[in-house]
């Protein structure tokens, strides 16, 4: 089995502040750089053993977080 998580929050470049387009993709990106307890490679390495995916998409109206991988791990892709 296999399960996929999908967080959509209402935070699309048509909700920034204008004059900086482009931000909402930014700060998406920026999801993937670390947080304050992981870096990076830390999250890299842990989605890799787990055999499991992160993906961030931007759209107009919302911003997409997607965690997939086997059911079993499914407690560890929340964290």
């Amino acid at each position: 089995p296999y399960t996929t998580f999908n967080l959509m929050v209402a935070a699309g470049s048509a909700h920034g502040p204008q004059g900086f387009s482009g931000l909402t993709n930014f700060v998406g990106e920026m999801l993937k750089k670390g947080t304050q307890k992981s870096t990076a490679m830390q999250i890299a390495d842990r989605l890799e053993n787990l055999g499991s995916d992160l993906e961030i998409a931007t759209s107009y109206d919302y911003t997409t977080v997607t965690a997939s991988g086997l059911s079993f791990h499914k407690d560890a892709l929340l964290e």
